[in-house]
Formats: structure tokens, sequence, C-alpha cells
């Protein structure tokens, strides 16, 4: 499991385009941070820009897989189909964990550096940016391991713009000062407990998928 998980990030971050989009998506962010000092330019980032990138390796993966026809190389290792599974949903949330990270730093820039907002509502922010990872990568590997690599980038790329569409209808039309004044923990406690559910049943969905794809 430890060598497919090494694999994916050498694919991820070694490949020359794959690396040259990491470079560009930073530019395009710290473009983004440094032009748009504002809170909303902050849940942006956190609600939909970090919880998209999240799914990068294992879109990445995919298609090299595909292209070397890898897995059924990693069907010959002594290894079950559910902890090839598992080995890729590793490399996720190694990911998600430095895009936590990322977030985090990036709600002290807004919070303490442009003080657009409050460090509190900031780390609201950040965890429902956690919350909507979850979701996404649950919904995304479903995707692109059920589609693969070229189908599941349209539907992607297809989430990502409805994404945005709706963010920016909320911008105008969300009150957001009245929503930082509601005690949310509650629905952000349950939010969290359905995004992890979801992550869980996306596991088991993606090796019933991936075992159906692979029957001997």
């Amino acid at each position: 499991m430890t060598g497919i998980i090494l694999k994916d990030f050498w694919e991820a971050f070694c490949i020359k385009k794959n690396a040259i989009a990491w470079i560009f998506s930073f530019i395009v962010y710290a473009f983004l941070v440094i032009a748009v000092p504002t809170r909303y330019a902050y849940i942006l980032c956190a609600v939909v820009i970090f919880p998209m990138i999240g799914v990068s390796v294992l879109q990445y993966s995919i298609e090299q897989d595909e292209i070397s026809k890898f897995d059924k190389i990693m069907l010959t290792y002594p290894i079950t189909k559910g902890e090839i599974i598992l080995s890729k949903y590793l490399s996720g949330m190694i990911l998600q964990v430095m895009i936590f990270l990322m977030n985090f730093i990036t709600a002290l820039i807004y919070s303490f550096g442009y003080k657009v907002i409050d460090f509190p509502a900031a780390m609201e922010v950040w965890f429902l940016g956690v919350i909507f990872s979850f979701f996404y990568m649950a919904i995304n590997y479903m995707m692109f391991l059920w589609l693969g690599n070229k189908k599941g980038v349209i539907l992607y790329t297809i989430f990502v713009v409805v994404a945005a569409v709706v963010y920016v209808f909320g911008y105008f039309g969300i009150d957001w000062n009245a929503l930082y004044r509601i005690d949310k923990t509650w629905a952000m406690v349950l939010g969290f407990v359905l995004s992890v559910i979801s992550l869980i049943g996306s596991y088991y969905a993606c090796v019933k998928i991936y075992t159906k794809k692979h029957v001997k």
C-alpha cells in the first residue's frame, strides 16, 4: 500500500504537466489572496477552491493508471482490492491534511493580516471547508473510479462550475453578517459527522465498483 501511495504522489507532483498545473494553481491562489483582500475571497478559497483541489491526487493517478494499464499490475500485488482502494483514499487524505494547513494559513492572513473577518468566524469557515472537502472527496472518488479519467474530468469540471455559480449567487443573496451571528455549533457537528459517514460509504462503494471492474 505504501508503494501505491508513493506512486500516486510522484505522479501528482513530479510528472511535468502535473507539476506545471500545481504551480499555476498556486500562482492563481496567491494572486487571489493578494488582489482580493475580502472575507468573500477567503470563503471562496475555503469552501470551493481548496476542497476541489483535494481530489487531484486521485485524478492524476487514475489518468496514469489508464495510460500504463497499471491496474493490471496492482492486481498482482499481495494485497486485496479493498487495500488498493484504501491506498487511494489515504493518498487523498494526506493531500487533504496539506490543504487544511494551507487553508488555516489563509485564515490567518485574512483574519490577522487583512482583518476582514474575525478569527473565530474564520475558523468556522475553515471547519466548513473541512466538511465540504470530505463531501467533495466522497462524491468525486466514486465518480472517477466509476467513469474513469476522461468522463470523470468532464463531470468534475461541471461540478466545479456549478459550485462556483452557486457561490456567486450566494454572495449576492446571503446576509453573511447575519450568518456569523447564528450559533452554528450543532449544525457544524452534524455536517462533519455526515461528511465522515459519506466518506466511509464512498470507500465501500468504490471497493464494489473496483471489484466489479476487475472481476477475474
